[in-house]
């Protein structure tokens, strides 16, 4: 029974070596025969290998068949099926990986021997812990025997942590190869060494868990580095000896450089404009240049010396320049019971050149230890032609005050609280009668009567805030006087710019009142003409078409053919003089006229007065603006070419599409007219004769009254071109 369960519960084992036993083999299929060689011969010696691996805990077989052996791995489980117990092998041949385990230890014997006689150090960890070190590498830690070194942590050999750190990256690490780094460390011995070492990497699985294996290859570096610091140390020693050398050169170098400029200071100062000495505290001079004591002889008639007290001075003074003495006793009095710089300005008599000389000095005290004062450096000059510039300036201030006092014009200037910094009489004066008060340095300035009007003011206001923020700006504004009389000013507001910034706005007003209203005069007289020539055109214009109507009537009582044409053809040339005028009255311009808009008007008119509804009509018009000199004669050109056109280019013979095109366009300064047909052309005999027409030669006239270039071209049953080039300037 038990057989029949097992074969149907194991027989998805179809390519698996399987064998099942309790008390016997009692399932084994055809793989596991194979690999066990199994026939009923040796079954029972088979099962009792088995079952004695099975409790050895062996987990493999030797089988022996034909003198050679095959190593079985087992991974055997045990069932319970019908409460008897079952084991349940799964087999797998192991012998390749025997074969390999045996050349692998040759192997390792002779890289063993190959590592131990290697004169660099060759240590293998797994997972950090040390499995081999090579002779060299025993030197290099000092370890006696395998036992002392095997298994040791290897971070156990570091002695600081940032190198611990290191190498466990390394450890944690699955490159193939690591670079070289340097480590110091503990030798078994408790002696510091210095390793340079490579890192080699061979992963392999063992009892279904990842171990790291690596290969390091180091080499001892504490006598190299010790050599290297001694070498180091030696060239330290060497450099510095060059570089005192060189500093000490340096030093001579800056010494003479520094005498040099002492020297060349010594004699700027000596030379320079500026009057230079140096006293101590009871002001004894120390030392003076040429311009003090070219000071001290022409304005003391001292010889001055080192040594000499510079009070001795104040008795030297010429008896008229009492307040020049006077400053100088307060000076003096100022150095005993004070620390800080002085300056003061001082005035002298120039006996030859007989005017007043200024010079400004300077004390400036030097201290010594304890904060007290050592010596007073001193040095000044003359300021004479500051004060003759000052003194222009003023000349120039008083004119300018003048100037702007008197000036017809309203000048004045506010800060940013509205406040009056500056105004002229003719300012204060207006504001008096605009206002009803005057206007006070320092105070806003206030609206007066004008102080309801809102409208005024947010004027004001408004202008006054873009000036303050940088804006020029320009505007007119009106006020009711008394009587019904009116002001205009043009008013303009300047930001007044210190520093790059903005710190007051200035007022420029100037009454126009008078031009305002000689402007409104000749508004008024203007708006007259432009009544008058408008009315002038609209009647030159019903009188044309007067004229056209008068004509019209002749036609139509006229029996003879050719008359009738003519009679057309001046009708025309009224018409085309009344639509300018016409347009002219309708636009509010009496000069000048543009022709464009027209021009599709006059080409109907024709068309229609000839009963044309048979030409094709092709128009390219700019939009031009002609003076009515130039336009009227244009205007007319074009009538004459097209009623040409209509009345010859076209008989009642010609077959084929009529077209006529019509072009008008700027080119520079010059303006271009084409009109042209597809007709029968011009004979050349009458061509060569053209001008005697009516048409052609009132065309010619027209031309040459606006200096235009005329040009035509004509062939028999090739069309006729009329070209014109009117100059605009």
């Amino acid at each position: 029974m038990i057989n029949k369960i097992i074969t149907n519960q194991f027989k998805i084992f179809k390519n698996i070596p399987v064998v099942a036993l309790n008390k016997e083999i009692v399932y084994i299929n055809n793989p596991a025969k194979s690999l066990l060689h199994y026939t009923s011969q040796n079954k029972q010696k088979l099962y009792q290998e088995i079952i004695n691996a099975i409790k050895n805990k062996k987990f493999h077989i030797e089988i022996k068949y034909k003198n050679k052996i095959t190593s079985i791995a087992l991974q055997c489980d045990t069932l319970l099926i019908n409460n008897e117990k079952l084991h349940f092998c799964i087999l797998n041949n192991i012998s390749e990986i025997f074969e390999y385990k045996d050349d692998l230890e040759k192997k390792l014997s002779l890289y063993e021997e190959m590592f131990d006689n290697l004169p660099i150090g060759i240590l293998i960890h797994e997972n950090g812990l040390t499995k081999y070190i090579n002779q060299y590498g025993m030197k290099v830690i000092q370890s006696k025997s395998k036992k002392e070194y095997l298994n040791f942590p290897i971070l156990n050999f570091l002695i600081n942590d940032k190198d611990k750190q290191r190498a466990i990256k390394r450890i944690q690490s699955t490159k193939n190869y690591l670079p070289p780094e340097i480590y110091e460390i503990k030798t078994f011995k408790g002696n510091h060494k210095v390793v340079e070492l490579y890192s080699y990497f061979f992963p392999y699985i063992n009892k279904d868990k990842k171990n790291i294996v690596r290969l390091l290859v180091f080499t001892d570096k504490t006598e190299d580095l010790e050599k290297q610091k001694l070498e180091v140390e030696s060239l330290i020693k060497e450099r510095e000896n060059t570089l005192l050398k060189k500093q000490n050169q340096i030093k001579e170098k800056l010494l003479d450089e520094l005498k040099t400029k002492q020297e060349q200071l010594f004699n700027t100062i000596n030379n320079s404009d500026y009057l230079f000495w140096i006293t101590d505290v009871k002001l004894n001079i120390v030392i003076f240049n040429q311009k003090f004591y070219e000071y001290c002889k022409k304005y003391y008639n001292v010889d001055i010396k080192i040594g000499e007290n510079t009070l001795k001075l104040q008795d030297k003074f010429n008896k008229t320049e009492i307040e020049s003495k006077k400053i100088r006793e307060e000076i003096i009095e100022k150095l005993k019971n004070t620390k800080e710089e002085i300056t003061y300005e001082i005035s002298h008599f120039d006996k030859s050149e007989k005017k007043t000389k200024y010079f400004k000095m300077t004390f400036k005290p030097i201290f010594g230890k304890n904060k007290t004062i050592k010596h007073y450096y001193c040095y000044g000059h003359e300021i004479t032609e500051k004060y003759e510039f000052l003194n222009q300036i003023e000349q120039q201030t008083i004119k300018l005050h003048e100037i702007i006092e008197h000036s017809p014009i309203y000048l004045w200037s506010l800060n940013k609280n509205f406040e009056i910094t500056l105004f002229n009489e003719n300012y204060a004066q207006l504001i008096q009668k605009l206002y009803g008060e005057k206007p006070i340095i320092g105070k806003p300035l206030s609206k007066g009567k004008y102080s309801a009007h809102q409208d005024l003011i947010n004027t004001l206001n408004y202008h006054y805030e873009k000036a303050f923020n940088g804006s020029h700006e320009n505007f007119k504004i009106h006020f009711d006087l008394e009587n019904d009389r009116k002001i205009t000013l043009d008013v303009n507001l300047f930001p007044i710019i210190v520093n790059n910034q903005i710190k007051e706005v200035s007022g420029i007003a100037t009454d126009i009142t008078q031009e305002v209203e000689k402007q409104n005069q000749l508004e008024i007289l203007l708006h007259e003409n432009e009544v008058l020539m408008k009315e002038i055109h609209h009647r030159i214009k019903n009188n044309l078409q007067v004229i056209s109507s008068m004509i019209n009537l002749q036609i139509q009582d006229e029996e003879n053919q050719h008359t009738r044409d003519v009679l057309r053809d001046t009708q025309n040339r009224v018409y085309s003089m009344a639509i300018i005028h016409q347009t002219l009255y309708q636009n509010r311009n009496y000069s000048s006229i543009n022709i464009s808009g027209n021009i599709p008007t006059l080409i109907q008119n024709i068309l229609f007065s000839f009963n044309r509804s048979d030409i094709d009509v092709f128009t390219d018009i700019d939009e031009i603006i002609l003076d009515v000199n130039t336009a009227i004669p244009l205007f007319l050109i074009i009538n004459e070419a097209f009623t040409n056109i209509v009345k010859y280019a076209f008989p009642s013979s010609f077959q084929g599409e009529k077209k006529s095109e019509i072009y008008l366009k700027r080119k520079n300064t010059n303006i271009e007219v084409i009109i042209k047909d597809n007709g029968t052309g011009i004979q050349k005999n009458i061509l060569e004769n053209i001008f005697s027409s009516t048409g052609f030669s009132i065309i010619k006239a027209l031309s040459e009254q606006i200096n235009a270039q005329l040009n035509i071209t004509s062939a028999p049953n090739q069309g006729t071109e009329l070209k014109l080039l009117v100059p605009l300037i």
